[in-house]
């Protein structure tokens, strides 16, 4: 069988051809879900973009212990993504230093999560402040419960918990030093929330929240999409 878009055929069922393989993970992308770095020329894919801003943006590496699924379902463990150093044509860091930084060096990324990444940008103050008040215990336990019946039943509760209240003390004490830039982080959540193939505003389902790598984001959002009122 010929290779396609692995976005294509895992998660949109799309049947585009494939332009590149990303310099992230190997996964060969359509024009749509991958493209080049204006800056350096990386050829990345649409859930490895969104690791780069979550980097970008401060947040913090993920629980060197992610939430486990129960045996037979829920979503896997995944190993924290490595920083990205360049290696491209270009050679230089991979670092966007703005939301519109990204949108210059990403047009085709950024243009095809814009409706995802402005529910976020909408509501990431709120859920910063949520996710900060997460390193107490008991408020850990309060939202994994609640998420858990709202739909995210094949999490384990104790993982949820767990690598909630850590990402809840990563992300105070990173806003607390003023290394957390808020704009990016939203942009990485979006990105993250369309390159699941979620529709805009949708809850990700469980299936679709596997394909993300990056435990923290898969974490948020599948504790926080949809972000709408």
């Amino acid at each position: 069988m010929a290779a396609g878009c692995y976005s294509c055929r895992a998660i949109t069922l799309r049947k585009d051809d494939p332009v590149g393989a990303c310099l992230e993970c190997g996964a060969f992308a359509c024009q749509d879900d991958g493209e080049r770095d204006l800056l350096n020329q990386d050829f990345i894919c649409g859930m490895c973009d969104s690791t780069r801003l979550s980097i970008s943006s401060g947040l913090p590496n993920p629980p060197e212990e992610p939430p486990e699924g129960p045996p037979g379902g829920g979503v896997p463990p995944a190993a924290p993504p490595s920083v990205p150093d360049g290696g491209g044509a270009g050679g230089a860091i991979v670092v966007y230093a703005s939301s519109e930084d990204f949108e210059g060096r990403r047009p085709t990324i950024a243009g095809n999560s814009a409706g995802h990444r402005m529910i976020f940008r909408d509501k990431i103050g709120e859920i910063l402040e949520e996710l900060s008040d997460l390193r107490d215990d008991s408020t850990a336990h309060e939202l994994a419960s609640d998420r858990r019946a709202a739909g995210l039943a094949e999490f384990d509760p104790r993982g949820i918990r767990r690598a909630a209240r850590e990402l809840g003390a990563q992300i105070y004490a990173s806003r607390a030093s003023g290394d957390l830039d808020p704009q990016l982080l939203a942009d990485a959540l979006g990105v993250a929330a369309w390159a699941s193939g979620a529709d805009t505003g949708a809850q990700p389902t469980i299936g679709q929240l596997r394909h993300l790598s990056n435990p923290s984001l898969r974490l948020i959002v599948g504790l926080y999409a949809p972000v709408t009122a």
